[in-house]
């Protein structure tokens, strides 16, 4: 993962404050023109923003990797600001710093997969003379990033990536609602890796959706990029966690709109064709909205990896495969006569509807942890990170949510296909899972999947809008590429 600036973070910890009134001072010295007390203050605030994503970003260690800053002022302003946490101060800043010989660039602009990578910077040791006094412990310092408060809670994208103005609703108004309590949530409970603060804002959740409140829709957080692996590996308040991890959620949603038994397994074709080449192979399918065989897209996507240069998935090993047109006919045909009850919605462009169903019941989670719990749950997509102790509450918000989703779109209530993940177990908890009727998975078993799907929603992703977390925009833009009841809180 390139390591892009955090503008989504801010922290209010005395030192960065101390030090970026500092620098803002310097700043003022420097200039012949006054600014007004409102825009001082906005100055003041984008000098501690840049020190704070610049601190979580590695800078402050030489030997993490650079920090890529995006310099273009169309950015920063008007009808081609990206989002409001680029702020025109903030370029001012990260301009002067520059000038001033704080930070110096080490990498230059450049392409990589025909996409365009901002220059890297580190900190020069003009900053070590220039440090007001000695740093706080990182734990101190790391348990106060927390989220931007330019940063907005809810997005809406065109199909080109532009941001659209929020219009009123009721969605709008409730997801407000959920995520502003979610965030007061987070800064009570403490979260740590190996005895170590992870601060709030990698947990602090951005819901985007595209186009209208109806499509998409997903909740997005810097945490999501983490592997699972890294994920398990947490604590919250000194417990050990685990995973629970919806199998299949697509398929399943689909047949649950035809009111027919999904398949134990959808992605299982059997013998000739990986399980992670037909789970992609589907995601294709679902989010393409031309009629027709897909066999370009398919051959495009799944030969993706192969012309970056990179490795096949794990489950690819196995096989002797080649992504030509031949092989992507027989996996479309056998896909289709497989899930023939859903075969309807291929090519249809759903992908996005499926995204805002799954992100309903993420929110009727969240909903039920606010209002019954006083604990913690992490979404990351179509799983739930909890405390182990928590597992059956989880349990029983996931069941909630299907009830509630299951009347807003008006089909049959459906028993959810789930599966935990944990890499430490606290005593008694694999009784507890026998008990819920579940079962606990090997936390390496789809991680090459997850990996290879990330890769595929970043792609999709127009760049230069701050990587720290990932948006699944419409395929289809990249297709014609290759083808051408609860209480208030």
């Amino acid at each position: 993962m390139k390591n892009y600036f955090q503008y989504r973070c801010y922290g209010d910890h005395p030192w960065l404050k101390s030090a970026g009134e500092s620098l803002f001072r310097e700043y003022l010295n420097s200039r012949t023109r006054r600014p007004t007390r409102e825009s001082a203050k906005q100055f003041q605030r984008a000098f501690i923003t840049a020190l704070s994503g610049l601190y979580i970003g590695g800078a402050f260690r030489q030997t993490s990797d650079p920090i890529l800053i995006t310099l273009n002022k169309n950015s920063y302003n008007g009808k081609t600001q990206l989002s409001p946490v680029f702020q025109p101060e903030l370029l001012a800043a990260f301009n002067w710093l520059i000038s001033s010989g704080y930070l110096m660039q080490v990498s230059n602009e450049h392409q990589i997969d025909g996409r365009w990578v901002p220059r890297g910077y580190r900190l020069s040791s003009k900053w070590m003379d220039h440090i007001p006094s000695a740093m706080p412990h990182e734990d101190a310092l790391l348990s106060t990033l927390r989220r931007n408060e330019f940063a907005p809670f809810i997005e809406i994208r065109a199909k080109d990536g532009r941001r659209l103005k929020l219009k009123r609703s009721q969605e709008r108004t409730d997801t407000l609602q959920r995520l502003t309590a979610y965030e007061s949530r987070l800064e009570r409970h403490s979260i740590t890796l190996k005895k170590k603060t992870l601060p709030p804002y990698l947990f602090s959740l951005t819901r985007i959706y595209s186009e209208d409140y109806s499509k998409g829709g997903r909740y997005y957080s810097a945490f999501q990029t983490k592997s699972s692996q890294f994920r398990l590996q947490i604590e919250i308040d000194g417990e050990l966690v685990s995973e629970a991890d919806y199998k299949a959620l697509h398929p399943n949603l689909l047949y649950q709109l035809v009111s027919q038994e999904a398949p134990e397994d959808p992605y299982n074709l059997g013998d000739e064709f990986p399980r992670s080449a037909v789970k992609k192979a589907f995601q294709v399918l679902i989010n393409r909205s031309k009629g027709g065989p897909a066999t370009h897209s398919l051959i495009y996507w799944l030969g993706e990896h192969r012309r970056k240069g990179k490795p096949d998935p794990e489950d690819w090993r196995d096989f002797t495969i080649s992504v030509n047109k031949e092989w992507c006919q027989r996996l479309e045909r056998r896909l289709r006569d497989y899930l023939k009850p859903i075969e309807c919605y291929f090519c249809q462009g759903v992908g996005l509807q499926l995204q805002h169903y799954d992100s309903q019941l993420v929110s009727h989670v969240i909903d039920y942890f606010m209002v019954k719990t006083d604990s913690v749950v992490i979404p990351i997509h179509d799983s739930f990170l909890v405390k182990q102790r928590d597992l059956p509450d989880l349990i029983e918000a996931i069941h909630y949510a299907e009830v509630i989703l299951a009347k807003e779109i008006n089909r049959s209530i459906r028993v959810p296909q789930l599966k935990i993940e944990a890499s430490r177990l606290e005593p008694g908890y694999s009784e507890t899972i026998e008990n819920l009727g579940l079962y606990l998975g090997a936390s390496e078993e789809y991680e090459d999947e997850k990996a290879d799907l990330l890769a595929y929603e970043e792609e999709v992703y127009k760049s230069q809008v701050n990587d720290e977390y990932l948006l699944d925009l419409q395929i289809e833009q990249s297709r014609e590429e290759a083808e051408g009841g609860l209480t208030a809180y």
